[in-house]
C-alpha cells in the first residue's frame, strides 16, 4: 500500500467524520474519515478500510494517520486481507455509506468467523456433520434440480418470537407468497399451527429443543447436525456447500452430490435468501428477524438484505394468488466412495499422503490459519474417522449377521 501511495499524485481532501468511543475488542471502521476515532480509541484493535488512496494521500502529513501507521494494533486496509488475526474478538463497527470494500472485507471476517468458532474444536462438529450425513442419509433432493413456479414472492420467517399480529399476516401471506423458515423460526410456525411451504437447517451444533420433528421440506447443508436430519420426515433438499472447507466440496462431489457453493459463512437468515434468489424469487419480504443482535452476520444481513431489496414483510388485500406445485430430482449417495476415502485417511501414514487426500489444504492448512495456532494437527480428524468407519463396520455386521440368521432360518 505504502508504494501505491507514493506512486500516484493524485489527492483528495478528507472531510474527518466526528470521533465515536467504543469499549469493544475490535473496532472497524468503514473510511479514513474515521481517522479522529483512532486517539480516542488507544488500545484496542482498529481496522480503518480505505480503496480510495487519493483520499490517503491527502492526509499523509496528518500526525494520527502517522501514529496509526506505527501502531501495531491498528492497520489500514484497502484490499481485502485481514491484517492480523481477529478471532473470537467483541467488534464493533462504524459506517455510513456500506463501501464496496466495507462489505467485502465485512464477508471475510464473516468466513473468518465461521471457521473460527467450528475451528475451536478444530472443525470436528462440522466435518462429524459431514461424514455421516454423507455416510447415513439414503437419498437427498438436489437444490439445483428442483423445477416449479417460484418465481413469485417469497416471505422469509425468522427466528424471533412472532408477535399474534405477524402470525395472522403470515396466514395471510400463504396465498400470494412462497413461505421459507428459517432455522429455529420452523417451530415457531408450526407452535402458532401455521406449516411453511420450505425451512431451512445449517448448525453444527444445534440445540434440537429449538427444532420439532415434521415433514416441511428442508433446505439443509451437510454441515446441519445429523441427528435432526435423521429424525427429519420430510424432503431433504441439499444446498451445496458454503465454501469454508475444500475438503467439504471434494466430499460432497465423492458422494455424488454436484458442484455447488451456496452462501459463505452466513446465518441461516442469509441462507433462506440466498435460497430465494437462487429460486428466482420475484420480491423477497421478511418477518421475525431479531433486531437486538450485534454481529457481523447481523450487519452483513442488513447490509444484504438493503442490496437485493429483501424488505420487512407488509400486508395488502391485492396480492395475486399464486400456485405452489414443486418437483426435485433425488439422488442416492455414493457412500461406498465416502467409506474407501474415510479408509485412505485411516492408511495414510506422512504428509505427502496426507497432500495427496487433500488434508492438508483443504482442511489443516484452514485451520491452522483461522484459529491462530500452528500446532494443530490431524489427530482429532483422524480419530473422528476411525470412529466413523468403526460404527459403520459394526452396522455391517449386524446386517450381515441379520442376513446368515434369516437364511438360517428359511432354510
Amino acid at each position: 500500500m505504502a508504494f501505491q501511495v507514493r506512486c500516484g499524485q493524485q489527492k483528495k481532501e478528507v472531510e474527518f467524520l466526528e470521533a465515536v468511543f467504543s469499549n469493544k475488542e475490535l473496532l472497524i471502521f468503514d473510511g479514513i474519515e474515521w481517522l479522529h476515532s483512532y486517539s480516542s480509541n488507544k488500545g484496542r484493535w482498529m481496522i480503518f478500510i480505505e480503496e480510495d488512496l487519493e483520499k490517503v494521500r491527502g492526509i499523509l502529513d496528518d500526525p494520527l494517520l502517522l501514529a496509526l501507521m506505527e501502531d501495531n494494533q491498528a492497520a489500514l486496509v484497502h484490499r481485502v486481507k485481514l491484517p492480523f488475526f481477529i478471532g473470537g474478538k467483541e467488534f464493533d463497527f462504524f459506517t455510513h455509506a456500506h463501501s464496496k470494500l466495507f462489505i467485502e472485507f465485512v464477508q471475510e471476517v464473516i468466513s473468518f468467523e465461521s471457521i473460527y468458532r467450528e475451528g475451536l474444536d478444530q472443525g470436528i462438529s462440522h466435518f462429524q456433520n459431514v461424514f455421516e450425513s454423507l455416510l447415513t442419509l439414503p437419498k437427498m433432493t438436489l437444490l439445483s434440480s428442483l423445477e416449479g413456479d417460484f418465481e413469485k414472492p417469497w416471505l422469509i420467517v425468522g427466528g424471533a418470537p412472532l408477535t399474534v399480529q405477524e402470525q395472522l399476516w403470515i396466514q395471510q401471506a400463504r396465498d400470494s407468497h412462497w413461505i421459507c423458515a428459517a432455522g429455529s423460526g420452523t417451530k415457531n410456525l408450526l407452535d402458532a399451527g401455521i406449516e411453511p411451504d420450505f425451512a431451512t437447517f445449517v448448525d453444527p451444533q444445534a440445540n434440537l429443543n429449538n427444532y420439532y420433528k415434521n415433514k416441511i421440506p428442508t433446505f439443509f447443508q451437510l454441515r446441519g447436525k445429523t441427528e435432526y436430519l435423521l429424525s427429519h420426515e420430510g424432503p431433504l433438499i441439499w444446498s451445496g456447500e458454503n465454501g469454508l472447507f475444500p475438503l467439504e466440496k471434494e466430499l460432497c462431489l465423492m458422494g455424488g452430490l454436484d458442484d455447488l457453493v451456496l452462501e459463505g459463512g452466513y446465518d441461516t437468515f442469509n441462507f433462506a435468501v440466498a435460497i430465494a434468489i437462487f429460486l428466482k424469487a420475484t420480491s423477497i419480504e421478511s418477518i421475525g428477524f431479531s433486531s437486538g443482535r450485534v454481529t457481523m452476520n447481523d450487519l452483513l444481513s442488513r447490509i444484504h438484505m438493503d442490496k437485493l431489496d429483501v424488505k420487512p414483510y407488509q400486508p395488502s388485500q391485492d396480492r395475486e394468488k399464486i400456485t405452489k406445485n414443486w418437483s426435485g430430482k433425488q439422488v442416492e449417495l455414493d457412500q461406498k466412495q465416502v467409506l474407501a476415502f474415510c479408509k485412505k485417511i485411516l492408511l495414510a501414514e506422512d504428509e505427502i499422503d496426507f497432500g495427496r487426500l487433500g488434508l492438508l489444504d483443504g482442511y489443516l492448512h484452514r485451520i491452522r490459519f483461522f484459529v491462530g495456532n500452528e500446532d494443530v494437527d490431524l489427530s482429532l480428524l483422524r480419530k473422528l474417522v476411525e470412529n466413523i468407519v468403526g460404527q459403520q463396520e459394526k452396522k455391517v455386521e449386524r446386517f450381515e449377521g441379520s442376513v446368515r440368521s434369516l437364511v438360517k432360518c428359511t432354510t
